[in-house]
């Protein structure tokens, strides 16, 4: 009963996460993005590589991450020297931060360092 609960009240506020992904294939090139599930979303990146080199370096938890991405893609633009569709070139410690910001309407974030 209890773990209903908690899956409906899941779904209710999109619970996910934005990440940032690095492959050194492209030096000083993350990838920033949001994801309900974190570990499928990184598999889906290693298919496309024989090396598996793909790796979370960083992520949090978003009580609301579909919400959340427009203001991730905004926040990051302006600090970016670079940009592909969802890959930035940033430095990663700047990625972070911006990633942070974008989780202080909602709260504390919880940091998962993979």
């Amino acid at each position: 009963m209890v773990s209903r609960i908690y899956k409906q009240l899941e779904i209710s506020l999109n619970i996910g996460y934005l990440y940032i992904i690095e492959n050194d294939a492209y030096p000083g090139w993350v990838k920033i993005g949001t994801t309900g599930n974190l570990k499928k979303r990184l598999q889906t990146y290693q298919t496309s590589t024989p090396y598996r080199d793909y790796r979370i370096v960083y992520s949090l938890e978003h009580p609301e991450y579909k919400l959340a991405e427009r203001r991730l893609r905004e926040t990051m633009e302006p600090f970016c020297s670079d940009r592909k569709r969802e890959w930035y070139k940033i430095d990663l410690e700047m990625a972070k931060s911006r990633l942070d910001e974008v989780l202080e309407c909602w709260g504390e974030p919880l940091v998962y360092l993979l």
